[in-house]
């Protein structure tokens, strides 16, 4: 399912379904009461001239099985530069994860807007998060990378930057309601728990 996809492109897609697309959009603000629409049309007319979209809208088997496994997934981790608010604070590193059966759907984004997939087995996608987060606990610059686990109950992230590593607990309403250090040595286990339990919240709904 390896595929790239315009911010556009996406937004069109989860309008197939009246849907919303779950993951980042760099260039699509969603600000103005027609900024969806917009998108919607620009990304239609994009998917067919890339034969992606038929002329009666009908989308390609690869575009609805990629489609699919995003909107109905059960589990996402989001990894993303973060401020001490968990708010997005740049598009340097931004990467969705999503479990669907039989594994993992990848998708890294650019600040461009260029949507990258791949399909990943657990082992890859916590070996994805292992080398993103171990990046950032090495840097020098000041930057907080968050990898969090969002559910309708609470939301578990892990907020990773120089030399510092801490895992939290946050209510639907975004306040902390547990924090924790953690060793370095203990994050790809930690990671590794992150991804199972994204996995679990499928396989026991």
């Amino acid at each position: 399912m390896d595929l790239l996809l315009t911010d556009d492109e996406v937004v069109a897609l989860a309008a197939d379904r009246e849907s919303f697309w779950p993951g980042a959009l760099p260039t699509v603000p969603m600000v103005r009461p027609d900024d969806a629409i917009r998108a919607v049309l620009r990304g239609q007319r994009s998917l067919r001239v890339r034969d992606l979209l038929s002329e009666a809208g009908e989308s390609t088997p690869q575009l609805v099985e990629l489609r699919d496994s995003v909107l109905d997934a059960e589990g996402r981790i989001a990894v993303y530069l973060c401020d001490e608010a968990f708010d997005r604070v740049s598009w340097d590193i931004s990467a969705d994860l999503y479990w669907y059966a039989p594994g993992w759907l990848v998708e890294t984004t650019t600040a461009a807007g260029i949507h990258a997939f791949r399909q990943s087995s657990r082992a890859e996608a916590t070996e994805l998060l292992v080398g993103l987060t171990s990046a950032a606990l090495s840097g020098g610059g000041g930057e907080r990378l968050c990898v969090a686990l969002v559910t309708e109950r609470e939301s578990k992230a892990v907020v990773v930057s120089a030399g510092t590593i801490t895992g939290y607990v946050l209510d639907p309403a975004g306040t902390v309601t547990a924090e924790k250090a953690v060793p370095p040595s203990a994050l790809p286990q930690l990671l590794g728990m992150l991804t199972d339990h994204a996995a679990s919240i499928a396989t026991s709904s």
